[in-house]
């Protein structure tokens, strides 16, 4: 069999369209599927059939080779919902019931309000042993990673997206293997474990306390270094973090090359003067300890593996092209943690990093004899390519973005390089006597007060493109525009140029045609809101319209602005009828609105909240096709309108359990 020269990058986007299919295929005949490949794949290699090494039987190995790594992923998928559900401790609990727990700490969250959070793996509950992660609301100032509790708790579930256009906090949270929240009060110290894990927690912690306890730094000072230099963005507030989004600037905040670049460079001036082999083994060790001292994120991940496999081929010899040490890294990082896919960070970084490389060498041409000038063109060129690489999911995740993206790295980059070589300097060398601790901490605070200053500046002169909103389907045609135009100027050859436009103009037109039945489909809309007000949304001929839209329910109308994208939002008074279709009729019952005996009959009914009228007549007299409970609706008032629902017959879609309603449920 001829060996297959398709890239890792190339095997490892079948893994990702694989993790993608999680839902839409069919776990045993997958696994069948893959045994079958696996055995055809088996009978050609022990063959010796000449047919064999045709070029077509080639490719066709190719597409094999490129379907077990589709299966694969789906496969990977499915093992770590396996592995999350084995000896969970979700099976033994119920929201809001008291159970006596066990837990240890893992790791430290950004504290919200008067409430300490952590998340904790749950080994016991009301004594028997379980596993599985949960985030702890704790009113105690609890110790270090790696102690163990018990206390009295309550478990809750994590709010789902009522809405369209809103953040899914508990899809969120199950990607990071988070069942639910733990409540407690009073929790008793009973030991903690002697994992490396743990200590290597216990050390980050240390760094933390030691950038914490410098009184030189002020709070905004170490928020900014605790970003940086352990990629902890607990402390840093809204609006810095607000600022460097606005300013194409959030990859600074981001653990990434820059970083793993500086400490390189620091670690070989440091041990210059021993044998390459034995820097190298010394190099390693640090970045990969750096990995678990950083939080063992995606992007932290992938850029030390990446280090990692360009120093072993250097030790060993061998060149390796930076296209397949970042295709074997993507590959790899989707099989140790598949959720990793849906990571922002995790896309932001491969997109920005694959462009960067891809296209870098077309500006091989368009440096000057000056190394300093080169530092700064170098700068431009890096910032323009990964601004442009990333472009689409910026305005699809973050809807805006910064003109002065340019003239904002050019000035912070070296500004922040600056601060990184001082703050590695703060924690190798600051804990040697409080002299040097304080006098760093000083130097750090003007560099970093400095910075601010720019960023002040730099925002003021801002232009940013302010609620731009883009679809998923104009998204992904702008990403296949964007390989497109790369492939073109990275080898610009007809057979290519001709093979690419079609498979670019077949996914561009499949994308356009589901954005475009999307835009016309019409949509009748009751939002989900906390409320007893209720909001009702139309979206009709590319228009919005919004009734009853009040200060407490803008972000929810926003949300259904983005998920929409219409030409227009037209926002009207409440009403109590509506004609929602040609043949549904919907019938709005509320407190100051409780008259329902009207000639028409309603199709649809809402019960925003508890009305003094029989539900039992309401259904009688209209005898509708369903009806809907109001997230706002009392417990006893909501049993009893299921009860009648039931007894009649009647569908019924309950807000608080399903979300939204929509006419497509119809």
């Amino acid at each position: 069999m001829s060996p297959l020269k398709f890239s890792f990058l190339f095997y490892a986007t079948a893994v990702a369209f694989g993790i993608l299919a999680k839902d839409a295929c069919n776990l045993m005949a997958m696994s069948l599927l893959f045994v079958v490949l696996l055995g055809l794949l088996a009978v050609g290699a022990y063959s010796k059939k000449n047919w064999l090494f045709h070029p077509v039987v080639f490719y066709l190995t190719g597409i094999v080779f490129y379907l077990l790594c589709f299966i694969l992923g789906f496969l990977v998928v499915h093992y770590a919902d396996w592995k999350d559900n084995q000896a969970s401790y979700l099976p033994h609990v119920t929201d809001r019931q008291l159970y006596a727990v066990q837990y240890r700490i893992v790791e430290k969250q950004k504290t919200k309000g008067q409430a300490m959070r952590y998340v904790v793996v749950i080994e016991e509950v009301e004594g028997k042993q379980t596993g599985g992660k949960a985030l702890l609301m704790s009113a105690d100032s609890l110790a270090q990673i790696g102690d163990r509790f018990t206390a009295i708790g309550s478990f809750q579930s994590f709010p789902t997206a009522g809405n369209l256009g809103q953040f899914d906090y508990q899809t969120y949270m199950k990607r990071k293997h988070i069942g639910k929240q733990l409540k407690t009060k009073t929790s008793i110290y009973i030991g903690s474990t002697e994992a490396i894990y743990a200590w290597l927690m216990q050390g980050r912690a240390a760094f933390q306390k030691q950038i914490d306890q410098n009184e030189q730094l002020s709070s905004q000072s170490k928020a900014l270094l605790s970003s940086l230099l352990l990629g902890n963005r607990n402390q840093m507030d809204e609006q810095t973090v607000a600022s460097f989004q606005r300013l194409g600037l959030m990859h600074i905040l981001a653990i990434s090359g820059l970083h793993i670049g500086v400490i390189t460079v620091f670690v070989s001036k440091i041990t210059s003067f021993l044998r390459t082999s034995y820097r190298h083994c010394i190099l390693l060790v640090l970045l990969w300890i750096f990995v678990f001292l950083a939080g063992f994120s995606p992007s932290v991940f992938r850029t030390v593996f990446m280090f990692t496999l360009l120093i072993l081929a250097q030790s060993f010899k061998r060149k390796q092209p930076t296209k397949e040490s970042i295709g074997l890294a993507f590959f790899l990082s989707l099989l140790f943690e598949p959720y990793w896919l849906f990571d922002l960070g995790f896309q932001l970084s491969y997109l920005a990093v694959l462009g960067i490389v891809w296209l870098m060498p077309l500006f091989k041409k368009g440096y000057t004899q000056s190394n300093i000038v080169n530092y700064f063109l170098g700068i431009i060129y890096v910032s323009l390519i990964a601004q442009l690489c990333v472009l689409p999911l910026q305005l699809y995740y973050f809807n805006s973005f910064s003109w002065t993206f340019l003239g904002s790295n050019l000035v912070v980059i070296p500004l922040i390089t600056v601060v990184l070589v001082g703050g590695f300097c703060f924690l190798s060398m600051g804990w040697m006597s409080t002299f040097i601790a304080e006098f760093l901490g000083w130097l750090l605070e003007q560099l970093i007060q400095f910075t601010f200053t720019v960023l002040q500046g730099l925002k003021e002169i801002n232009l940013s493109v302010i609620s731009f909103y883009i679809t998923k389907e104009v998204m992904m045609a702008m990403c296949m525009v964007g390989v497109g135009i790369g492939v073109v100027l990275y080898k610009p050859r007809i057979k290519q140029i001709a093979y690419l436009g079609v498979v670019a103009m077949v996914v561009q037109i499949s994308c356009f045609r589901l954005a475009d039945q999307k835009a016309n489909q019409d949509e009748f809309i009751i939002a989900s809101v906390q409320g007893k007000e209720p909001l009702f949304l139309h979206y009709i001929q590319q228009q919005l319209q919004v009734f009853g839209e009040e200060e407490q329910t803008k972000g929810v109308v926003e949300g259904y602005n983005k998920h929409y994208v219409p030409k227009d939002v037209i926002k009207k008074p409440r009403q109590h009828l509506f004609q929602v279709d040609a043949n549904h009729k919907l019938l709005v019952l509320s407190k100051e609105m409780p008259y329902y005996q009207f000639q028409l009959h309603f199709e649809l009914i809402y019960l925003s909240e508890p009305i003094q009228v029989n539900i039992d007549r309401i259904l009688a007299l209209h005898q509708p096709q369903m009806v809907i409970i109001g997230r706002a609706m009392s417990f006893w008032y909501r049993d009893k309108v299921i009860q009648s629902c039931l007894k009649r017959n009647i569908p019924f879609h309950d807000m608080r359990e399903k979300g939204y309603w929509s006419s497509q449920f119809l």
